[in-house]
C-alpha cells in the first residue's frame, strides 16, 4: 500500500506595511494556509490582528540596529551554556551551545528553540545571547548553532567557512538534539542568512520535518538580487558584513595558508564590499 501523502504544511507569514520613511502602519498582513491550527494562532495572538504601533526606537530598522548596538550590549545577562562539539562530514568541527532554564533536567520535555544565527554570528553575538535569554525566561531551552569558523576558541580543520545554503553542518547538530531530547517539542528559528538555512533544513530533511512544531524565518533574504541593490544603497551594512567575514578569515589565516596555499589571502584582505 502506498504511503499516505504528507500533511499540508501550516504556513503562516506576516508582514507590516511601511511608508517611504520605513514607518510601520496598519494591521499586519497575515498569509496562511487555513488550517484549524493556524486559525487558532491568528485568533489568539493580538499582534497579528491589531494595528502595529512600534515604540519610538522601533520606527526604523536603522534606528533599531543603532539602539541595540549601543544599549543592548550593555544589558546582556551573564549566560553559561553547555557547549557541544561535532565532527562535520569533511572532518572539521562545529559547535552547539545549549542554554537551559533553571530547574530543567538534562533530558526532559522542556520545549527547545533551535537557533541558527545570521552571517558571521554565533552564540557569542549580542542579539543571539539576548534572544537566548528571552527564550529561557519563557521556560524554554535554547540550542544555538555556531556557524563553521565563527567561534573564537574553536579552530577549523577544513579549508572553508560557512555558506548561505549549505545545511550539512547544522543538520548534524539538529539530529543530535532530536536524539538527546526525543520527547521535547522543537521550534526552529533562523535569523537572516540563518533563516535561509532553517527553511532548507525543514524542507529537505523529512525526519526533521516530522519533529518540528514550527519554523520561524526572521528577516530572511529571499531575493539575492534585491538584497544586492539594498546593500549597495546602504554601503555601511555591506562594509560591516565584509569586515566580519574578513575578521573570521584572518582568525584562521595560519590554517588556511597551510591547507590551501593556492589562496591569495592578500587579495582577499583588500576586499571592501561583499556585494
Amino acid at each position: 500500500m502506498p504511503a499516505p501523502p504528507p500533511p499540508r504544511p501550516a504556513v503562516l507569514t506576516t508582514s507590516t506595511s511601511a511608508n517611504g520613511n520605513g514607518l510601520a502602519k496598519g494591521v499586519p498582513e497575515v498569509d496562511y494556509v487555513a488550517t484549524r491550527q493556524n486559525r487558532q494562532i491568528v485568533g489568539q495572538v493580538p499582534l497579528l490582528t491589531k494595528p502595529y504601533r512600534p515604540p519610538l526606537w522601533g520606527h526604523s530598522g536603522h534606528l533599531q540596529t543603532l539602539v541595540f548596538g549601543i544599549v543592548g550590549r550593555l544589558s546582556l545577562p551573564p549566560l553559561s551554556p553547555e557547549r557541544l562539539v561535532f565532527n562535520t562530514v569533511d572532518r572539521s568541527q562545529v559547535s552547539l551551545d545549549i542554554f537551559s532554564p533553571s530547574g530543567s533536567s538534562p533530558v526532559d520535555v522542556t520545549p527547545i528553540v533551535f537557533v541558527i544565527p545570521g552571517i558571521c554570528n554565533s552564540s557569542e553575538s549580542g542579539y543571539v545571547r539576548a534572544f537566548a535569554s528571552t527564550v529561557m525566561e519563557a521556560g524554554y531551552r535554547a540550542a544555538v548553532f555556531n556557524h563553521h569558523g565563527t567561534v573564537l576558541d574553536l579552530p577549523i580543520a577544513a579549508p572553508r567557512l560557512f555558506t548561505f545554503g549549505g545545511i550539512e553542518d547544522v543538520e548534524v547538530a539538529f539530529h543530535y538534539i532530536m536524539a538527546r531530547f526525543p520527547s521535547a517539542p522543537l521550534i526552529l528559528v533562523g535569523f537572516s542568512m540563518g533563516a535561509n538555512l532553517a527553511i532548507r533544513l525543514a524542507a529537505l530533511d523529512e525526519e526533521i520535518q516530522a519533529r518540528l512544531t514550527c519554523v520561524l524565518s526572521i528577516c530572511q533574504g529571499y531575493d539575492i538580487l534585491r538584497a544586492n541593490r539594498t546593500f549597495r544603497a546602504n554601503p555601511l551594512y555591506d562594509r560591516g558584513m565584509t569586515m566580519g567575514m574578513l575578521k573570521i578569515v584572518k582568525r584562521h589565516e595560519a590554517y588556511l595558508k597551510k591547507a590551501r596555499p593556492d589562496l591569495d589571502l592578500d587579495r582577499v584582505y583588500k576586499c571592501k564590499l561583499m556585494w
